[in-house]
């Protein structure tokens, strides 16, 4: 995406918006960057390879096992909610 877009706007950790794990963010777009709330969380070997416990699915998600991707793939695609309560009171 840089190649199209150039630098993302904002890249973030979970971490720096109050959620204990690691997953490198990127996001491109127009909007007020969200205050950070860090907290420290125990790094471990399962950083690497993102071993940690995933969010379940919400009440009523539909997931389709013919979209591609497997579950896990969909647990880990969803936003953490520190930074989402950060990023919407940001920018409402």
């Amino acid at each position: 995406m840089r190649y199209f877009l150039g630098n993302p706007a904002l890249e973030f950790q979970p971490w720096q918006y109050g959620d204990g794990y690691m997953k490198l963010t990127h996001l491109w777009g127009n909007f007020k960057i969200p205050q950070q709330n860090v907290v420290e969380y125990e790094k471990t070997k399962f950083d690497r390879i993102n071993a940690r416990d995933l969010p379940k699915l919400p009440d009523g998600y539909v997931y389709d096992k013919g979209c591609g991707l497997n579950l896990r793939a969909v647990r880990r695609s969803i936003t953490p909610s520190g930074f989402a309560a950060a990023f919407f009171n940001a920018n409402q």
